[in-house]
């Protein structure tokens, strides 16, 4: 384990980020988005409300690491403490839906502290098997 100062979705405060010290996982565990994450990502962030392209930028140094156990290709993040505070609404968070291997998915993108913080990918049913991200061309925003 090594410490490392960070923004998280936990931080106190609503108004500015609060740089903590974290015990942060072994950095092997991390690493940068996949070009399919980021293309998603980005995705979400253009189709999502006023103001949500200002996270783009935070992902050139964004890491992630997979959030779940179960197969699904949730992901939550690690942003460094030099990243821009992004300001947004208390419980800011972008839905959409999407097909991936042929099941019904829902995709919610959150962010805390002025920092994204998990992708998390959901099926509307039972899969007992892992599965991938759903294709850009499949996704369509919640309403």
């Amino acid at each position: 384990m090594e410490i490392r100062e960070e923004h998280t979705s936990t931080d106190a405060g609503a108004d500015a980020p609060a740089p903590r010290r974290a015990l942060a996982m072994e950095t092997s565990e991390y690493r940068p988005l996949t070009p399919s994450e980021r293309d998603l990502i980005v995705w979400m962030l253009e189709h999502g409300p006023d103001g949500a392209t200002n996270f783009i930028p935070q992902l050139d140094d964004l890491i992630a690491r997979s959030s779940c156990s179960c197969g699904c290709p949730s992901i939550e993040f690690s942003v460094p403490l030099e990243s821009p505070y992004i300001p947004q609404p208390l419980g800011f968070r972008i839905c959409c839906s999407g097909n991936s291997d042929g099941y019904d998915v829902g995709l919610m993108l959150t962010a805390g502290s002025g920092v994204l913080s998990q992708l998390d990918v959901y099926t509307f049913g039972e899969i007992d098997h892992p599965f991938n991200l759903p294709s850009l061309r499949t996704l369509d925003m919640a309403r």
